[in-house]
């Protein structure tokens, strides 16, 4: 048997030991998304330092049981787009939030987190996102919500935070969450300057693929419309002890098969 799954997926159906792992990188994105028009989250230092108080790597290895890995731009870590550098400027500094609380006066209520009900590993990653910002001085409230929901609230802003997922396109075009006119863009973030940077990085070619891409991460740094969690892992569970040497990708599961060996 040889089936390819979202072990994290809502729904995902439960498998027993029998069956051998194969985990494979996707561009499958968990995110933290804020209100931008209203609210404590519209300020940017404020998203600034909520982002930076997220343990990811504590919500890839529990929520979502190591199929998942932690990133703090929105692009794979694995791609060669991905600025380490910059990476590390904006990592897990929890004293972040925490001086930014003791110098200004906090939002007077609690947060409202909103995730989607029916995901087990995105209302896990939402607990924990809300125990860290408890840790660091600020009240959240998790309001676990169905579907239908859950998508009324993003559309009427009924939110502070929520719990996100997206799947980007191959090449990690953003603009569906981050432009102007995106059409999962919740949080209502409008910007010259965003819409301008996804333009130059959708038209970019060869090296210059590169420098738009560390021009656009490092503005969605500063202005952090959304805070990246982790993108998924994408899994094709064998039969234990069947098969090995398997190398499969989001686009291709078969990848290599000439290189897989089978146990009869």
């Amino acid at each position: 048997a040889l089936l390819d799954v979202d072990l994290m997926g809502t729904n995902a159906l439960g498998y027993s030991g029998s069956y051998e792992v194969w985990d494979y990188n996707t561009t499958d994105l968990i995110y933290l998304g804020f209100n931008t028009v209203k609210g404590y989250c519209k300020d940017a230092q404020v998203r600034q330092a909520l982002g930076r108080a997220i343990d990811r790597e504590s919500i890839t290895a529990i929520p979502y049981a190591r199929h998942a890995v932690a990133a703090v731009l929105p692009v794979h870590p694995g791609s060669p787009l991905y600025d380490q550098d910059l990476a590390a400027q904006s990592d897990y500094a929890p004293e972040t939030l925490v001086e930014l609380l003791q110098s200004r006066s906090g939002p007077g209520q609690p947060l409202k987190l909103v995730v989607n009900s029916e995901n087990n590993a995105k209302v896990s990653a939402a607990q924990y996102i809300a125990y860290q910002l408890q840790a660091a001085g600020l009240e959240v409230e998790v309001e676990k919500l169905s579907w239908d929901s859950y998508l009324a609230a993003l559309t009427a802003g009924s939110f502070d935070l929520y719990v996100g997922e997206v799947m980007l396109t191959a090449d990690f075009d953003l603009s569906a969450l981050v432009s102007s006119s995106g059409a999962l863009n919740y949080g209502g973030w409008t910007s010259e300057q965003t819409d301008q940077l996804l333009a130059a990085f959708r038209a970019a070619s060869g090296a210059a693929r590169g420098q738009a891409a560390q021009q656009l991460y490092a503005h969605l740094t500063q202005s952090s419309p959304i805070a990246p969690i982790c993108f998924k892992h994408g899994s094709l569970l064998t039969q234990w002890g069947r098969l090995a040497g398997l190398q499969p990708r989001q686009s291709n599961i078969f990848y290599g098969l000439d290189s897989w060996q089978l146990d009869p």
